[in-house]
């Protein structure tokens, strides 16, 4: 049985997200939760920009996202 570090588990749910799978079988072949898988996906995807849309929250918010 060969152990994947985190860089090999991430390539093997691009991999599999590619092909088509479902989460609940990249889950159980990656051995990985659902949330880990969805960030995943959404970085490749281009849905991960934390600061989207920053212009259009208060003054407050956007300051916190300077930090």
């Amino acid at each position: 049985m060969q152990v994947l570090n985190r860089w090999d588990k991430e390539q093997l749910v691009i991999k599999l997200h590619q092909e088509g799978k479902t989460i609940r079988t990249i889950a159980s072949v990656a051995h990985l939760s659902f949330s880990d898988i969805g960030s995943i996906i959404r970085r490749i995807d281009g849905q991960d920009d934390k600061t989207k849309d920053v212009k259009n929250k208060s003054k407050d918010t956007q300051a916190l996202y300077l930090f």
